[in-house]
């Protein structure tokens, strides 16, 4: 009878541990277009990691976007993404998916479209607040 009982309350303990999960901020909806030299840009992931130093907390949101320059971003949960990004102050980076020893049809190296400073969070000059509900926010990156 012990064992049995040791062994359920160590069962339930499990249990109500792993379904705590982690509280979910305010989600907003958001997507936009990302440009260059007025152009679309397609293949670049766009992140939003919410800035500590302006009160926000919270996981990172990611989008991806298509050939039209397009996104929409995803907060990523453990096993659960939801659509939106927490609401308040973020950084945003931008990193070019196409590798950058690709090579075009004639065999010469593509250089890499976004600077640099982009993919780093403290260097990156973007930063944009998320606010409660649907909004657009359009971004214009600077060639490398």
């Amino acid at each position: 009878m012990f064992k049995s009982t040791c062994c359920f309350v160590v069962v339930l303990l499990l249990f109500v541990a792993g379904c705590g999960g982690e509280a979910v901020p305010e989600l907003a909806t958001v997507s936009g277009t990302i440009t260059m030299n007025g152009e679309p840009l397609d293949q670049v992931k766009v992140t939003f990691m919410p800035d500590a130093e302006r009160g926000n907390g919270g996981r990172s949101s990611y989008g991806e976007t298509d050939e039209n320059g397009r996104y929409t971003l995803t907060y990523q949960l453990p096993g659960e993404p939801q659509e939106g990004a927490a609401v308040g102050w973020h950084k945003v980076c931008l990193r070019d998916l196409i590798p950058t020893r690709a090579r075009d049809e004639g065999g010469q190296q593509i250089p890499r479209r976004i600077s640099g400073n982009y993919s780093n969070a403290p260097k990156t000059p973007l930063e944009f607040e998320v606010k409660a509900g649907d909004q657009v926010i359009d971004i214009t990156a600077l060639p490398n």
